[in-house]
């Protein structure tokens, strides 16, 4: 009984919280920094759609917290009836602090001994997929950064997204 209230629950969510245009989305991130991903769309007109995503991830031993602005176009796809494919780029920074020997040595840094304070800016690319009958998306992006502290030679993070979305 307890697993049909649970379906029942889902089925009434899923229906009301679904949308190819959604507003909010919540869920994971899995790449080279994995965590927390929020992202929120301020701006839509007939050709454009307007977000800020924030990201809350656990990379070299240590947090970092990126925050990004993103302008996501639809794909055209003729067929494509069940979702919808986007694109996006965008810019934002990062902020983190590290564990000084899984970062160093991810960087080809010598040893400092102190924890890395890692402030810098970032890019984004990637495609989101929509699905039109269930309130998830999946996305891939590829995030080019560059420390503005503690600069190296890795300038780069890439990774899968996972979100539930809320419409308005």
């Amino acid at each position: 009984m307890k697993k049909l209230y649970i379906i029942f629950f889902t089925i009434i969510l899923s229906t009301n919280l679904y949308s190819q245009e959604y507003k909010y989305g919540f869920g994971a991130r899995l790449g080279f920094s994995n965590g927390l991903s929020a992202k929120a769309f301020v701006y839509a007109d007939e050709s454009k759609y307007m977000a800020v995503e924030g990201i809350i991830g656990v990379r070299f031993g240590g947090y970092n917290f990126t925050g990004l602005f993103q302008v996501q176009k639809e794909f055209h796809i003729a067929g494509m009836r069940y979702a919808t494919l986007y694109y996006y780029a965008g810019f934002g920074g990062h902020l983190g602090s590290y564990d000084p020997i899984l970062y160093e040595r991810a960087h080809l840094l010598p040893y400092s001994g102190a924890n890395i304070l890692s402030v810098g800016a970032d890019g984004v690319a990637g495609l989101e997929y929509v699905f039109a009958d269930f309130p998830v998306t999946v996305g891939i992006d590829f995030r080019p950064y560059i420390d503005l502290i503690n600069p190296s030679v890795n300038f780069f993070d890439a990774g899968l997204t996972l979100r539930y979305c809320i419409k308005n």
